[in-house]
């Protein structure tokens, strides 16, 4: 009697909330592969049949992976499961690669994670490195050219996902540091983002306006300063940019306005809010703001004028020598409708 081959398994570590973005890729991967890996996705239903012992299940696979891939998202890179498992992982002798998806950037989150050798999914090569470290791992010659076409069907589903945010957009205004050097560098940073291809800008140039998908940057040289809109399916691409800025003190971040969707509902008063936010990491500060991971914010309503009178909600963001990032405001969302503060 033949011995069954047993397949190579390739352990796909990853929030729940990423579902969508996984399985997207577990496709990609299996026409690529042809099924002679296993990869294993805990929430896909098919990795786990339904009636199963879950957890049993899972340690099984992490015990004998080949190679174990841990995804992190802005909405789940302080998953405390995601670390466990990567613990178990690598006490386990299996080698552990973190990839930053959906925006998040690798490099610039926290140990232990941030120890480990991984690399950000954002662009199509990024997709071969996968299909490298399989190859290298479980020593097969697998195809790793994938298309620009392939990379967006995994961010159509990333759209699905962002579109469960409450947020709609927001406004972030920004002094340019004193110095004809940020100027230049300024330019520089610009210039070197649209080369590259990684945002793809419309307009006059510096010292006017920027377009794009989703986007909006206006330059008032006059007064140093410099405005942008930001819608927030894109958040995970352009903010990086503008924290980029931040951190190379090119500017100096001085206001942010944060606008909610439509049909939501806020809690009506401050001591309401604050009384619904009592058991989460969001602190009490004083003048009815809140702080959460040090950065001061107020949420309330905000009246439009115009053709037609709109209200919105509206979360305004305080800088004291910090700046906002996508991992903080889809923390702070998702910690604003499980509290019921946002409805």
């Amino acid at each position: 009697m033949k011995k069954a081959l047993v397949k190579p398994i390739i352990f796909f570590s990853h929030s729940s909330k990423d579902k969508l973005f996984l399985e997207t890729l577990k496709d990609l991967l299996n026409e690529r592969t042809r099924g002679v890996v296993d990869i294993f996705l805990s929430s896909d239903g098919q990795s786990i049949p339904f009636g199963k012992n879950w957890v049993k299940q899972i340690e099984d696979a992490l015990r004998n992976a080949s190679v174990m891939f841990v995804f992190i998202s802005p909405s789940s890179y302080s998953s405390k499961w995601l670390n466990f498992e990567a613990g178990y992982g690598y006490s386990n002798k299996i080698e552990v690669v973190p990839v930053g998806i959906l925006g998040l950037d690798l490099y610039k989150i926290e140990p232990p994670l941030s120890l480990l050798q991984g690399f950000n999914c954002d662009n199509p090569n990024s997709l071969d490195n996968i299909i490298a470290v399989i190859n290298n791992k479980c020593v097969t010659n697998f195809k790793s050219a994938f298309t620009p076409e392939e990379y967006t069907s995994l961010f159509q589903n990333a759209r699905e996902i962002s579109s469960s945010s409450p947020i709609s957009y927001m406004i972030i205004g920004m002094k340019i540091s004193s110095g004809p050097e940020n100027d230049d560098l300024l330019k520089t940073i610009i210039n070197d983002e649209m080369r590259n291809g990684k945002i793809n800008l419309v307009g006059t140039g510096m010292g006017s306006s920027l377009r794009s998908n989703g986007f909006e940057l206006n330059f008032d040289l006059k007064n140093r300063r410099i405005s942008t809109k930001v819608d927030k399916l894109v958040a995970g691409v352009y903010l990086p940019i503008i924290t980029d800025l931040f951190e190379k003190k090119v500017v100096e971040p001085e206001d942010a306005e944060i606008y909610f969707e439509d049909g939501l509902s806020l809690a009506a008063s401050y001591l309401r809010q604050s009384a619904l936010l009592n058991d989460t990491d969001v602190q009490v500060k004083e003048g009815e703001e809140f702080a959460f991971q040090g950065i001061a914010f107020r949420i309330h309503h905000f009246s439009a004028s115009g053709y037609i009178a709109k209200d919105f909600i509206r979360m305004d963001i305080i800088f004291h020598n910090n700046f906002i990032s996508n991992e903080w405001l889809e923390l702070l969302s998702q910690i604003l409708v499980d509290s019921q503060v946002l409805e």
